[in-house]
């Protein structure tokens, strides 16, 4: 926009400077009435100032379009202030969205994980042969044969399945317990009782049953809990997924 307006100071200038200097030849070559005609004024001189005529003519076009441009540039320049201000706008909406957003994420998932409080997973639990496992017998074994749980399963879980495709390794089994306090009673002796010997000659292992966010998560830090670990240091998990060990009754944080 100051560009334009230079040059169409220029132009007018020009046009200025091109009348001054006709009107100064005209005074000089004019006789006693001031009028064009006077016989001292050559032929080169009218033709000159028919040229010149022309010429002021043509600035005084050149400058009409340089305002008529610069006005399409002011309103340009409006309109692009107004979709400067829009997206300005509509990025802090974006902005506002996406926060809301991960904060619905994070209460989905809460609300998934409490939802999941009473479950267990057990890990690496041979499947038998046939093509429909019966998985409360299966549980029913573990819980009540082989770690000798008090309770019958049927008493204490409410429904249990395994979850994945089969291939070389065994599935995982998922067991919902009728409580948090049942749950938890069931996961210390099992990992009491599977830290002493193997299942039907098989190693196995029960985790609780979480998110696959908090999974992500806690997966994210295997390395750095397997290296405590090899320290002595017993690291564990606080909910969801923040590293701890302790040291004489002392908390750390490994994150």
């Amino acid at each position: 926009m100051d560009d334009i307006n230079e040059v169409k100071g220029q132009a007018n200038n020009m046009a200025a400077s091109m009348a001054t200097k006709k009107l100064h030849f005209v005074n000089e070559y004019d006789g006693p009435s001031g009028e064009n005609d006077s016989p001292n004024m050559p032929k080169w001189f009218r033709q000159f100032e028919i040229r010149l005529d022309q010429r002021l003519n043509k600035l005084d076009q050149v400058a009409e379009k340089i305002e008529n441009l610069a006005s399409m540039v002011e309103e340009h320049d409006q309109k692009f202030a107004s979709v400067q201000y829009d997206m300005a706008s509509l990025n802090e909406r974006f902005k506002n969205l996406k926060t809301e957003n991960e904060e619905l994420y994070l209460k989905l998932d809460d609300l998934e994980n409490r939802g999941r409080r009473i479950n267990l997973i057990f890990h690496n639990v041979p499947e038998k042969a046939e093509a429909r496992e019966n998985c409360m017998e299966t549980v029913s074994d573990i819980i009540n044969n082989y770690v000798g749980f008090e309770q019958p399963c049927e008493a204490v879980v409410e429904r249990c399945h395994r979850t994945g495709q089969k291939g070389d390794k065994p599935r995982i089994i998922h067991v919902a317990f009728s409580s948090y306090a049942v749950r938890e009673k069931v996961r210390k002796t099992c990992i009491s009782k599977f830290k002493q010997s193997s299942y039907n000659g098989t190693k196995i292992a029960v985790g609780e049953d979480f998110s696959r966010r908090v999974v992500q998560l806690r997966k994210a830090k295997m390395a750095r809990f397997k290296v405590l670990k090899e320290e002595g240091k017993r690291p564990f998990f606080l909910y969801p997924a923040s590293l701890r060990y302790r040291v004489n009754g002392k908390l750390i944080s490994a994150d």
